[in-house]
């Protein structure tokens, strides 16, 4: 019975009349072949490989794939199929036919060389990735036809520099070379070789799509306008020369690692304080300084790095205090410097300040921020002053109001300088000779010692200094226009005893690394002052370029060369008496290797080798590295091993599963990474990574014996075995078992072999076999033998006629008797077109066929009928290559569900056959013709009977695909575990292999053992298992999920199923998936295969009940194409 499953599955490919049928691969020495029928059953050839080395190739238009007495059939090329050319680096031009229509994924992909292609009109899709790593290609052509571009299609191409699309083209175009859809609204890929250094997105486009600047490395600016609200994942990844951007304020999304790889990024502006802003925004760019509004939520995301560590940001700058209006009069100098608090310039950035609109003669110092000179023309004059931090610019405007002169006060004997003591009554008036012209002004005074205060009627200082100190006071007479000052000093002295500060802590020395910025915060504690005094602090060093804030007692230094600099920490106290501290920076250089190596690899260890320039610690770790999407790497259990090595000593660590000082278990050729991180005493370290990939197995297994299957005048099959590859004669090998062009009545020899595979090199050969194909027959594609006890008449009795206009022709055409339609292809009949042919459906009565009691019953009143094929009235034992659809009504009060087609043979023995039932008519494919009948298998559950499982169970469960736990208990709700999982998924997909490599934790005398060492070895199970595969755990929703799609890939069955438009992205819980799932997931639930809860999730990591795995085989059954 687990042969009928099988067979149920290979005939579910051929269901329908309107599905795509492939036919097996065949080659013509430079191409291998598949052909394959359209919707509207037209015959065409896809391209499967290229096994050539010339670096120019024309692909033909038109290939013979059919063979007869009249010779062959020109058949078009429409497809050229995933990966026919990929890594051809000697291949440099190449011509496509015009009969193309899809160009399929990664075809060209790592075709470096390749610098002339021409895509013709015609083609309508290019799949993902399709030239990708085409490192020569510096143009290229998109027709008017192409209406699918997958992604990353010209990723990597780092020479390409226009895409040029056709402007009859309904879903994109091109404008200056670069790719938008159809409306401009979304930039799809700007070309990685374009040499310009500058672009600005056009104002049409909002969106920049995925990977849309991926690799562009000569790109050193980009512009973004305001238009522009959404940037996709990895846009500006790794265009190594951009240096700084600034994302509009209308921007709501920024795609994760948008900016990431961006080692030249210094800056990086984010206007929209809102924006939601994806993971690793600017991973490896490590320079960048993210500017943003201070409540942004950016600011909180920048803050932190997916490493953790704090990363630089700086707020936008903003106008904190408007600068008030100001006068002056002609000939009269005027001077202004603008606050330091008029803008938020608080964070010790270099700022450059510009100012515009100002009278005749005055300037403005940029150093300062002062505007000075002198007027000579009234009027109010509107100045803007505005200040910039790369880039970043904020403006504020105010008005100078100039005046006509009047006379104004001059200074005609400056004040003395005056003393005062603290706790003494101090009193001062300002001489009356003092100014001059004075009428009419006010008297204003500044800087006055504490406690002292100045009135301007009586031009008099008065009260009683509080604390000692040298004041500059300045006195100020306006007449609102026009004033002028004179400043004296007033030291106030304290006959009280001062202290000095001392030091109370010394300043230990530090140690700076060469290229790391040092920062040290003088203590708090390091002086004390018995005073209470303010303590004003000061630095002097041996090295200029180190910074030191008073304010913070903070120094800022990044060195550049060892050395060792001294450092004087001075204090100072009100009493103006001071103390100081010296200490060094010893300035020193990190660690580096001499010598890193790899060796003596072998099949499952190796050596690594190292010596460095500087006593250190070391950590080396072995990892196995992931898939692209996954991430870096995985690190393998207690491949880790720690130790000090000092300068120009050399340490060797072998790796190895069981002796090695990293007690790694690797398998056969697998690619790994070692990881050695040293470190020296102040922790300065250097980490580097080494790929190396241990050796193969030898396969010593002997192949199993070689065998013919079947053969006719130009084709033999051999019979195939999983995993196995063959030869005809001294020709080269080929994954098909058929070989097929060959001559009539002609001897062959064939050889097989075990495949190499990822951890196994190919075995020896078989044994030889000598196979003959048969003589050249007079009948057509179909082959029948007489039987002898058949009417020997020209026609027979009830039989339908086949018309000679149909036989030997590309057409599906039918035949109905009693109800049964069964339909053919022409060529199935080719070479019987003067024959008679008539074909005929009989009911069988059920007694005439050896049946079985229990057979019998299952058949009750449901039909059986014989369908034969009459040559000039004789009945023939009829086969075709092409497949015989069959399709029977069901009569009666059934649950359709549980009805099933059998073929019946001589014997009466039953075999299930793999059909679907349509609008109550069963519906079933085969390639011979005899007794078929339907059989109603009544197999159900207790536990199922109100189970929202019930049909997908029940159907599986007639079919024999799933068993119960009893034979009345199914148990929907009880969990599955991996290895049952696994289990089914291997009788299901009717995976086979000769490795009996297998996970480190699985015993070999369990009931699993097997069936998990063939799925280890036909590549469906998780990576992230790595060498442990815990076989009863309870499997997860995305386990299963991964397994079942790449089941599905493995036996090429992804293109059986049509995209319903699902998308995973509706769940909420999407973003749950584990990276190494998305894929197959996506596939899944966009067919129906897989659906999510009643919730709206899909709950990728909860458990798989054995119910939902039932309802998964069995949406895969119906969702089959029909």
């Amino acid at each position: 019975m687990k042969k009928i499953i099988l067979l149920i599955l290979m005939i579910l490919c051929f269901m329908s009349i309107n599905a795509v049928c492939y036919a097996a691969e065949t080659t013509d020495g430079l191409f291998n072949y598949e052909t394959a029928y359209d919707s509207n059953n037209n015959k065409y050839v896809i391209i499967t490989n290229y096994n050539g080395s010339d670096t120019t190739v024309n692909i033909p238009a038109m290939v013979d794939v059919s063979f007869s007495h009249d010779g062959s059939m020109p058949t078009p090329v429409r497809k050229i199929q995933y990966a026919a050319f990929q890594w051809e680096d000697a291949l440099t031009s190449i011509t496509i036919p015009n009969t193309v229509r899809e160009i399929g994924a990664s075809v060209f992909r790592g075709c470096s060389s390749l610098t002339s292609l021409s895509i013709p009109e015609g083609v309508e899709i290019i799949g993902g990735s399709a030239f990708q790593q085409c490192s020569g290609i510096t143009s290229i052509s998109i027709p008017s036809t192409i209406t699918s571009l997958g992604d990353n299609v010209f990723e990597r191409c780092t020479s390409l520099q226009s895409i040029n699309v056709d402007t009859n083209n309904n879903e994109y175009k091109s404008i200056d070379g670069v790719l938008f859809t159809k409306d401009g609204s979304k930039l799809i890929r700007y070309p990685e070789g374009k040499l310009d250094t500058s672009y600005t997105i056009p104002n049409h486009a909002t969106i920049l799509g995925d990977k849309s600047f991926y690799n562009c490395a000569g790109l050193e600016d980009i512009i973004i306008h305001n238009d522009v609200t959404t940037i996709g994942l990895s846009v500006f990844c790794q265009c190594i020369k951009l240096t700084n951007v600034v994302i509009p304020e209308n921007v709501t999304d920024i795609g994760g690692a948008a900016f990431s790889q961006c080692p030249k990024l210094t800056k990086l502006t984010i206007l929209n304080p809102n924006a939601n802003i994806g993971m690793y925004l600017y991973t490896g760019s490590f320079r960048v300084v993210v500017y943003c509004y201070e409540d942004s939520t950016a600011k909180t995301y920048v803050m932190t790095d997916a490493d953790g560590s704090n990363r630089p940001w700086h707020p936008i700058p903003e106008v904190k205090n408007e600068i008030p209006n100001q006068t002056a009069a002609v000939g009269i100098s005027f001077n202004y410097e603008v606050p330091t608090d008029t803008f938020n310039d608080t964070y010790s950035y270099n700022y450059e300040y510009t100012a515009t609109g100002m009278p005749t003669s005055i300037t403005f110092d940029e150093s300062s921020k002062t505007f000075s000179g002198v007027p000579t023309a009234t009027g109010s004059y509107d100045i803007t002053i505005t200040m910039t931090e790369a880039g970043n610019s904020v403006s504020d405007t105010f008005a100078i109001i100039v005046t006509p002169t009047n006379t104004s006060p001059t200074v005609d004997k400056e004040i003395p300088d005056q003393q005062g003591e603290v706790g003494v009554d101090f009193s001062y008036t300002i001489p009356q000779d003092t100014f001059i012209n004075v009428d009419g002004y006010t008297y204003t005074a500044e800087g006055m010692p504490s406690g002292i205060t100045f009135s301007g009627s009586s031009k008099t200082f008065t009260g009683v200094p509080t604390i000692s100190d040298l004041y500059m006071v300045t006195v100020t007479v306006s007449d609102g226009n026009n004033s002028i000052s004179d400043t004296f000093n007033i030291m106030i002295n304290n006959n009280s005893d001062n202290t000095a500060p001392t030091v109370a802590n010394e300043i230990p020395d530090q140690t700076a690394t060469v290229g790391k910025e040092f920062t040290y915060i003088i203590p708090e504690n390091t002086f004390t002052d018995t005073d209470d005094d303010t303590l004003i602090y000061s630095m002097s060093t041996t090295n200029s370029v180190i910074i030191f804030n008073e304010d913070t007692r903070t120094l800022i230094y990044t060195p550049t060369t060892e050395e060792t600099v001294s450092v004087t920490i001075t204090v100072t106290d009100e009493g103006e008496e001071e103390t100081s501290d010296t200490f060094e920076i010893n300035v020193i250089k990190p660690p580096a290797f001499t010598t890193l190596s790899v060796t003596d690899i072998t099949k499952m260890d190796a050596k690594v080798i190292f010596s460095v320039d500087k006593n250190c610690t070391y950590e080396v770790t072995v990892l196995m590295p992931r898939p692209s999407y996954e991430g870096p790497y995985w690190i393998i259990s207690d491949g880790k091993q720690t130790g000090s090595i000092a300068a120009g000593d050399e340490v060797t660590l072998t790796v190895d599963r069981t002796l090695g000082e990293l007690n790694a278990n690797l398998s056969v050729g697998t690619e790994y990474a070692i990881c050695v991180r040293v470190a020296d005493s102040n922790n300065n370290y250097v980490l580097e990574h080494i790929l190396f990939t241990t050796m193969k197995n030898d396969n010593t297994t002997t192949p199993i014996a070689l065998a013919m299957q079947s053969r006719s005048y130009n084709r033999i099959t051999l019979t195939p075995t999983n995993g196995y590859e063959y030869k005809m004669g001294t020709g080269t090998w080929q994954d098909s078992n058929v070989f097929t062009g060959l001559n009539a009545s002609t001897e062959y020899v064939f050889t097989q072999r075990i495949k190499e595979t990822d951890s196994t090199y190919q075995s020896v050969e078989s044994d030889s076999i000598t196979i003959s194909t048969t003589a050249r027959p007079s009948t057509g594609a179909g082959s029948y033998s007489s039987d002898s006890s058949s009417s020997s008449s020209k026609s027979v009795s009830g039989a339908k006629t086949i018309s000679s206009s149909k036989k030997g022709k590309d057409t599906t055409f039918a035949i109905k008797q009693e109800d049964i339609e069964v339909s053919f292809n022409g060529t199935a009949f080719e070479g019987l077109e003067k024959k008679n042919v008539q074909a005929k459906i009989d009911k069988v009565d059920k007694k005439d066929l050896k049946l079985s009691k229990e057979l019998e019953e299952q058949i009750g009143t449901l039909p059986i009928f014989d369908i034969s094929i009459f040559v000039d009235g004789k009945k023939t034992n009829f086969e075709s290559d092409e497949p015989i659809i069959i399709e029977i009504p069901i009569n009666g009060d059934y649950e359709n569900h549980k009805v099933v087609a059998v073929y019946i043979d001589k014997k009466g023995n039953a075999e299930i056959i793999e059909g679907i039932v349509v609008n109550g008519v069963m519906r079933f494919t085969t390639n011979h013709l005899s007794n078929y009948a339907l059989m109603y298998v009544d197999k159900t559950f207790d536990d199922v009977a109100t189970h929202w499982g019930k049909i997908a169970v029940e159907t599986l469960a007639s079919r024999e695909v799933i068993n119960g736990k009893s034979e009345t208990s199914f148990d929907p709700n009880g969990e599955i575990t991996r290895a049952e999982f696994t289990a089914l998924i291997v009788r299901y997909f009717n995976f086979t292999s000769q490795s009996k490599d297998n996970y480190s934790d699985i015993e070999a005398d369990k009931w699993y053992t097997d069936n998990i060492s063939i799925a280890k070895d036909n590549n469906i199970l998780p990576e992230v298992y790595g060498n442990t595969f815990e076989p009863s755990k309870e499997i997860t929703r995305e386990e299963m999920m991964y397994i079942l799609y790449k089941s599905l890939e493995v036996t090429d069955r992804l293109g059986n199923f049509d995209d319903e438009d699902d998308k995973l992205e509706d769940f909420i819980d999407n973003n749950e998936i584990s990276s190494y799932a998305i894929k197959g997931a996506k596939y899944l639930i966009s067919r129906d295969i897989i659906n999510g809860g009643d919730n709206n999730i899909i709950n990728p990591t909860g458990t798989s009940k054995r119910a939902e795995v039932a309802q998964m085989l069995y949406n895969m059954i119906i969702s089959k194409k029909n």
